[in-house]
């Protein structure tokens, strides 16, 4: 894989950038950033603008038969530092192997 560290370890299911905290200087071919963490998950030090609570302010549910999400904010003060910035084509740029612009949502 391009530009990953040679002592990384792959594992067979995924993993978040929590991963690379070892190595904090580390270039990743990947970016991320402003992402909210919820009950005391633990942000990527990669990630300059995470945003993280941790007095579990939030409840979370999942239904395993529908795959439904339920996010309960028990503190809603606690949003008010928080923003959301729409995800272009332009802010994504385009891919270092292609040279092609990200064009379609995800």
């Amino acid at each position: 894989m391009d530009d990953v560290l040679d002592d990384s370890i792959c594992y067979l299911h995924p993993v978040g950038l929590g991963s690379y905290n070892k190595h904090p200087n580390a270039i990743l071919p990947v970016a991320t950033d402003g992402n909210l963490y919820l009950n005391d998950a633990l942000a990527s030090l990669h990630e300059a603008d995470a945003i993280v609570f941790e007095n579990n302010r939030f409840d979370t549910t999942t239904n395993t038969t529908t795959g439904a999400v339920k996010i309960t904010v028990k503190d809603t003060e606690c949003l008010s530092r928080t923003c959301v910035e729409l995800v272009s084509a332009d802010l994504l740029g385009k891919t270092y192997h292609a040279d092609m612009a990200y064009e379609k949502a995800d």
